[in-house]
């Protein structure tokens, strides 16, 4: 429909195109740039905008005008049909083997951390698997003062040290916390564990 409007060049049809909500035309920006390793001052420099206008638009804080979005399609060096409606390409996938992702490791190489997925700015999401291979533990000390954390146990029982308190997370539990405070994952006893951590960014 909005390929349609842009290529009727009636008042009519412009006013419509710029009354439409493109929030999602942030995200779609952000992800280009970081697909294309270019920063955001790089980019606005070649959209002929500032680096304010440019932020604004990632973050889904301004409605960006027709002409600003024709400044970045030929930044970004696509029609700007393309820039406005990104859905109509061909969507992507990706599957890949746990083993191929390069894991983490805490201090004392107990604890294995695989990042499943490419945090999104806009997601605000990262999914973790972890798993221990022998008795230790992983510090960490917090994350942004808003982060949720959600654990998975799939296996085993694992410690949990917040501050001064100590929780244990069995089997098939789900444990939610706020974690921008330090916090420590711990295998003490019992069978190894390994599951899924979930970190929520608002």
């Amino acid at each position: 429909m909005l390929i349609d409007i842009l290529n009727n060049k009636s008042a009519c049809a412009i006013d419509r195109v710029l009354m439409s909500d493109f929030g999602y035309i942030g995200e779609f920006v952000y992800e280009y740039r970081q697909r294309n390793a270019l920063s955001l001052a790089a980019l606005a420099e070649k959209a002929s905008l500032s680096k304010s206008m440019l932020s604004q638009i990632e973050n889904s804080k301004v409605n960006p005008t027709l002409p600003i979005l024709d400044k970045l399609a030929n930044a970004m060096e696509m029609s700007l049909a393309d820039l406005i409606d990104p859905t109509s390409k061909p969507q992507k996938y990706r599957k890949q083997f746990i083993g191929d992702v390069k894991p983490t490791f805490s201090s004392d190489r107990s604890f294995l951390c695989f990042q499943l997925n490419k945090r999104s700015k806009y997601g605000c999401v990262r999914i973790d698997a972890f798993r221990f291979e022998k008795k230790g533990r992983r510090d960490s000390s917090g994350h942004g003062p808003r982060t949720v954390e959600y654990i998975y146990v799939e296996k085993g029982e694992l410690h949990l040290e917040i501050g001064t308190q100590s929780f244990s997370i069995s089997e098939g539990e789900i444990f939610e916390f706020q974690a921008g405070v330090p916090h420590s994952y711990v295998q003490s006893n019992g069978t190894l564990s390994s599951g899924l951590i979930l970190m929520y960014y608002l």
